[in-house]
């Protein structure tokens, strides 16, 4: 085939390439995979044949219950340890969304190239951006709309996953003066997604999302088509690098079409980013050369910038102190908010807390740890960070009211700091070395005198944690406590 030169003809070779019809698979998906997007959600058997699918595939049993035991999702007392637990807990929707996130990027190699990452990151930045929006506005089922969106372009991740090649060279043609190039990239997406959608046997209700599936298209409600495509639309003028005013256009129609406000579509925005970059080191590297805070600024202020130069001398790191403590207080108002209006759970009050902690201060790793009934053990309740694994495995403090810093932490009803060394067994691992190097802040949480348990937050060596640090701790643990005692007086 010549690339400088494709015809449709080499287009209709090329999808008899990418689609094995004969035996009803596409060479670089997984079978898991094909079997999860065939499910169909209105199936009485669906719950009960995601559990087989999920328990068949023993690499993905262990990312789905490590998921669904974060604090993201965890709204149990007790760590879900059988997926079929997960299923019946948290629902066909939840664990199937989670499944074929895990699936999805398991088709991204560590040699993939950087076209592949590319629309990788295009898609979870739109799937992640879709269900936030869906989230924020009350729609139903915001894990469908996640799994919608990053199936949307999947005849562009089946051809830059077989025909890297191919697929630039269909990019330059997308972009292109040439409407008769433009028009027959069109149809390759139109024609590849539908004998996908066929091949798989993907529900309407899936496939009318698709890019290009229109044939579907009534199958699926136009709010919600229109909230993936947009979300898709944003995403690609974010990752392809788009002028900034061209993004801003697209975000003021996107706040009208969907009623959301300029500042929580940014949050939106800025948080799928960030749950993108999370997903692998691939990811992360590209995410790192795109500065979506800076992308997202409206126009005028940066003109406002240009005009006072005088203002643009704060240093970088200056700079993500002041974006940090500003997330922290809006996280705090809404920990604060749940509280008063008695919309949460304690143990989701717990979740958010470890949340509003952990993204407002940035520690090292941090674990909700409570006291069993007798208060004569400390155990870990949640651990986030990149030591989290041994924490959960080590950390387990004996007659706690005792130990230093817990003792005196408990006593002043205050903030000590100290070190992991002090709480739990040392071992050897260079992990656990790297731990043990960093600061420990203890935080009490006591509900009328008595402990119940404590936050443990940990910081590198060369952070330095002044008093402005300790206070937001204790704002947070002091919230925590009168969430408890309004569930305990029953008001």
């Amino acid at each position: 085939m010549n690339l400088n030169e494709i015809t449709r003809k080499d287009l209709d070779s090329l999808i008899t390439r990418l689609l094995d019809a004969e035996h009803g698979e596409i060479p670089c998906m997984s079978a898991t995979l094909r079997r999860l997007m065939a499910l169909d959600p209105d199936s009485d058997a669906s719950m009960q044949e995601l559990a087989e699918i999920i328990l068949e595939d023993y690499g993905l049993i262990g990312k789905v219950l490590q998921v669904v035991n974060s604090s993201y999702y965890r709204r149990l007392n007790t760590e879900i340890t059988t997926v079929t637990q997960a299923v019946i807990f948290l629902g066909f929707n939840t664990i199937r969304s989670i499944a074929v996130d895990m699936a999805v990027l398991d088709l991204l190699s560590d040699d993939a190239g950087g076209a592949a990452v590319k629309v990788m990151a295009q898609a979870f930045l739109a799937a992640g951006l879709a269900q936030a929006v869906a989230e924020q506005s009350g729609r139903k089922d915001p894990e469908t709309i996640f799994v919608a969106s990053l199936f949307r372009p999947m005849a562009r991740i089946v051809t830059v996953l077989q025909e890297p090649e191919i697929y630039s060279r269909l990019c330059e043609m997308e972009t292109s003066n040439n409407s008769a190039n433009r028009q027959l990239v069109r149809n390759f997406l139109r024609e590849t997604g539908y004998r996908l959608a066929e091949l798989w046997g993907m529900p309407a209700g899936l496939a009318g999302f698709m890019e290009g599936c229109r044939q579907f298209a009534s199958s699926v409600d136009s709010s919600d088509l229109g909230l993936v495509n947009n979300s898709s639309r944003i995403s690609r003028m974010i990752i392809d690098g788009h002028r900034q005013d061209d993004i801003n256009d697209l975000i003021v129609k996107f706040e009208k079409e969907f009623n959301i406000d300029r500042e929580a579509l940014l949050q939106c925005i800025e948080a799928a980013a960030a749950r993108t970059r999370d997903k692998s080191k691939a990811l992360d590297q590209l995410f790192s050369n795109i500065k979506v805070s800076q992308i997202l600024n409206p126009p005028e202020e940066k003109s406002e910038r240009a005009a006072a130069p005088e203002k643009t001398a704060v240093s970088e790191q200056e700079q993500k102190l002041d974006d940090r403590d500003e997330l922290f207080l809006d996280l705090l108002n809404q920990i604060t908010q749940a509280i008063l209006e008695n919309r949460f759970t304690i143990d989701q009050v717990l979740l958010l807390a470890v949340e509003v902690l952990r993204r407002g201060l940035a520690p090292a790793n941090i674990a909700l740890c409570l006291f069993t009934p007798d208060r004569k053990k400390l155990v870990v309740r949640y651990a986030l960070g990149e030591q989290a694994g041994i924490i959960k495995k080590h950390l387990s403090v004996e007659n706690p009211l005792e130990n230093s810093p817990l003792k005196a932490a408990f006593q002043n009803n205050t903030e000590v700091m100290g070190t992991w060394k002090q709480m739990m067994r040392q071992q050897e691992s260079e992990q656990h070395k790297t731990l043990c190097a960093n600061q420990l802040c203890a935080s009490p949480i006591q509900v009328k005198g008595r402990p119940v348990g404590c936050f443990l937050l940990d910081f590198n060596a060369s952070r330095i944690i002044d008093t402005k640090d300790l206070k937001k701790i204790a704002q947070v643990r002091g919230l925590v406590a009168i969430s408890a005692m309004k569930r305990a007086e029953g008001s």
